[in-house]
């Protein structure tokens, strides 16, 4: 499923990917499961968006004022997004409502407050008084492809800087939870997006992802999820086009207890517990 400037754009493939309520069973509804073909599409589409300047070039207070509005349109919908994730993942309402949904509000707004605070720097040349110039650009299309347990928080992490900096952006949210991506892509347009810079594509990470990872049009890419799938983005990317990689993969939370912590006792091992599985 491709939604890029909260328009719904039609996929080729007839496949689709249940959505289910974890704690219930229950079937929430369906989505396209995007194909290669697909993939390779929409990244044509961002390149070409990213190309026409509407928003690589646009000044950069221009950029985080819709970004702020973003968040701003986020907080009114604080029910609807905590519902998503609290149906899409299992998770208790509160924990979306306190926690997912606020934090996710105060990542865009701190990534829309630094895009004008990034600089590029003047360092001294090799010689007869010469001085290097290096500016920071966008790199064009960039890829992020998040894990079902922060559905929305991971969304903001990876929107967040990518369209700060200028890039257009390819999200594929994890199959079992995708719809506060969706919701969030929708929100977006409203808040001034242009169209086909942010691209939410449904589908399975053995396909959708994977074409993400091997595309030639994607010049850098971010994703967070298990080790061994994170190797297997890492070998697509070298063998494509050598596009940056950022991996976050998983671990069994580890814990370093320095002596002076063994005094919060039982506060401790609830913290540590948290940490584990939440």
């Amino acid at each position: 499923m491709g939604t890029g400037g909260g328009v719904v754009t039609a996929v080729e493939s007839p496949a689709a990917l249940k959505v289910v309520n974890p704690a219930t069973g229950e079937l929430i509804t369906t989505v396209p499961a995007t194909s290669a073909e697909d993939v390779a599409k929409a990244a044509e589409r961002a390149e070409q968006v990213f190309a026409s300047g509407v928003w690589s070039r646009l000044p950069v207070r221009e950029r985080a004022a819709v970004l702020l509005r973003l968040a701003d349109l986020m907080e009114r919908d604080t029910g609807i997004l905590a519902r998503l994730d609290s149906e899409d993942a299992g998770k208790p309402i509160t924990e979306c409502l306190t926690g997912d949904v606020p934090g996710a509000v105060e990542s865009i707004r701190w990534f829309a407050e630094a895009a004008d605070k990034v600089f590029g720097r003047i360092a001294p040349g090799t010689g007869h008084g010469g001085l290097g110039l290096m500016t920071r650009e966008p790199v064009g299309v960039v890829a992020a492809i998040l894990p079902w347990n922060y559905p929305l928080a991971m969304t903001a992490w990876k929107v967040g800087p990518a369209l700060a900096a200028g890039n257009c952006l390819l999200v594929k949210p994890a199959e079992a939870t995708p719809r506060s991506a969706l919701h969030l892509a929708e929100l977006a347009a409203e808040a001034g997006l242009p169209e086909g810079v942010l691209t939410v594509l449904t589908g399975h990470g053995s396909v959708t992802g994977a074409a993400l990872a091997r595309s030639p049009v994607v010049g850098a890419l971010s994703f967070t999820g298990s080790t061994g799938t994170g190797r297997r983005i890492l070998k697509d990317a070298a063998e494509s086009n050598f596009k940056r990689v950022s991996l976050e993969m998983g671990g069994k939370s580890p814990q370093v207890l320095m002596a002076d912590a063994l005094a919060y006792g039982d506060e401790l091992i609830d913290h540590m517990i948290e940490a584990a599985f939440l």
